[in-house]
């Protein structure tokens, strides 16, 4: 195994938590971003949706750049942009700004689950049982992703009624 490895999975798993986090909590502060901005239903539609559009936009482009990068470097773009990403949106004082940390967050998102899946696979291969190893080590990936939607849920509608709707996505 790699030297490392450890770090890389770790923060490939806090980035799948912080994914399933930003795919879920748009529907929980739809009611704010409305009131705020004073959104139709289709803006609040495609605000919502961008982020999977860019998603499977960047699954063809994700797997060659983790071949090109790495899955160290990978990781570290894909953080990155999910950081911008959520940054921009966190602090978005209008529609069009959301939109563009949306977008990137997308991105960013797109390029956590190739670059972690990569991860996996480089640690893996070549090593006795290598097919349950792999899987093995997806699984709290799965795991920490699903968590990220869960908290991205009801608790966040609960936190957003006490501070509101920009203190918990800048903090994710």
């Amino acid at each position: 195994m790699t030297r490392g490895w450890r770090l890389d999975y770790s923060l490939a798993g806090a980035q799948f938590l912080i994914a399933g986090f930003h795919f879920a909590a748009i529907a929980p502060i739809s009611p704010n971003l409305e009131l705020e901005w004073g959104l139709q239903p289709i803006e609040m539609g495609l605000l919502a949706s961008v982020l999977f559009y860019a998603y499977g936009a960047m699954q063809i482009p994700a797997g060659l750049l983790a071949d090109l990068l790495g899955s160290r470097r990978m990781l570290t773009l894909s953080g990155l942009l999910v950081a911008v990403g959520a940054g921009l949106f966190g602090v978005a004082t209008d529609f069009v700004v959301a939109l563009i940390g949306r977008l990137l967050l997308g991105i960013g998102t797109g390029m956590v689950f190739t670059g972690g899946v990569r991860h996996i696979a480089s640690v893996t291969v070549g090593r006795p049982k290598a097919g349950e190893r792999f899987t093995l080590f997806l699984g709290p990936f799965a795991g920490l992703n699903y968590l990220g939607m869960a908290l991205g849920s009801w608790p966040l509608t609960f936190v957003v009624g006490v501070v509101g709707w920009r203190a918990p996505l800048l903090a994710m």
